[in-house]
């Protein structure tokens, strides 16, 4: 990025090479160093910084512009070998997603923290009473899900039991006997005590019993964040591929589809962003709409990327988002599944 409003040097601050007049001096010929001096201002120091994380420079506005406003044309003059003035899409995947998953790390903590005087309320967890039959809600402090059985409260999850190789099971009340930190001795201890012999897979559910029954909402909540940015990341490739079908006989090659693909992601993240944002500020009815925009903006995208009638771009829209959000509830139960299991 060309620094046109620092101060320039006569020679390199480095390796004092003298620059010649009329020359090019943004950068040093003999070791490359940017040639401004060191008092800069702050919006260059800022400008500065936004570069060397996130490669940011004054392309993002233009790339902004077209991407927020002109569903596809981003996408359009990219395929079209227009690339110098806009970010690449990857970059600006990166620097959006980083942006949204961050602002959702803040707006969990933020919903969480009883320490804020005008916090709004939120429901913390669960506790279970088998004398009553009913759920009450869980004080902050307390396991995220816990069970009361005649009066003693057990820290396990409701119902939770691991099968074992012989029939018999492994019940809560088994499993409340077990430290936090159980050693693999103490696991196949208790195992073994119900006659059966340990496997990897009753290990296994014994372990993430244990790693999840005194779980805090913001464990949880940093667990299915990350979840979350891993999942949406793996579904690019595969919405891209739905695409490529749809749009066969076009005979495009993969990568602009996945290019199509970025980009409809970057949006979605921006209305999500803009929802999180509205919804904390007490818009709640803005904040319910906001990221159904993503559905209109989407046939808008096709319509001008793909160059299709109006009736096959809506019918392709419709079956494409239903393949889509098959694929989102599929993600998510494994997501689920292995969030919980590696994480």
């Amino acid at each position: 990025m060309a620094h046109h409003a620092a101060h320039k040097q006569p020679a390199c601050a480095n390796c004092h090479y003298q620059f010649e007049p009329a020359r090019p001096d943004e950068f040093c010929p003999r070791c490359g160093q940017q040639n401004h001096a060191i008092d800069l201002r702050v919006g260059h120091v800022v400008e500065e910084f936004l570069e060397g994380v996130f490669h940011f420079d004054g392309k993002v506005f233009s790339t902004a512009r077209l991407l927020l406003f002109k569903p596809g044309e981003l996408t359009r003059r990219f395929l079209a070998g227009h690339r110098v003035p806009y970010v690449p899409p990857i970059r600006l995947y990166v620097f959006i997603s980083f942006v949204f998953f961050l602002l959702l790390g803040w707006v969990a903590g933020h919903s969480t923290d009883e320490g804020t005087a005008h916090a709004r309320p939120v429901r913390r967890g669960f506790v279970y009473n088998m004398n009553t039959d009913s759920l009450t809600a869980r004080p902050a402090k307390q396991p995220f899900f816990s069970i009361n059985i005649g009066g003693d409260s057990l820290d396990s999850g409701a119902g939770y039991r691991v099968p074992l190789s012989n029939d018999s099971v492994l019940r809560a009340r088994d499993l409340a006997r077990l430290p936090d930190h159980a050693s693999s001795r103490q696991v196949d201890s208790l195992i073994r005590s119900k006659g059966a012999t340990p496997t990897y897979f009753s290990r296994l559910r014994v372990s993430r019993y244990l790693r999840w029954r005194n779980a805090s909402p913001d464990e949880t909540a940093h667990v299915a964040i990350r979840t979350a940015s891993i999942l949406l990341f793996l579904l690019m490739p595969l919405a891209a591929l739905l695409l490529q079908a749809t749009y066969r006989r076009q005979r495009r090659y993969y990568l602009g589809h996945l290019i199509f693909t970025i980009h409809l992601h970057c949006v979605l993240f921006v209305l999500l962003m803009l929802g999180l944002l509205t919804d904390e500020l007490g818009l709640t009815s803005v904040s319910t709409w906001l990221p159904l925009l993503i559905l209109p903006y989407f046939v808008l995208a096709l319509r001008r990327v793909y160059e299709q009638g109006w009736g096959k771009t809506l019918l392709k829209a419709t079956l494409l988002a239903l393949a889509y959000l098959l694929l989102l509830v599929l993600g998510t139960l494994l997501g689920t599944v292995l969030g919980v299991v590696i994480f």
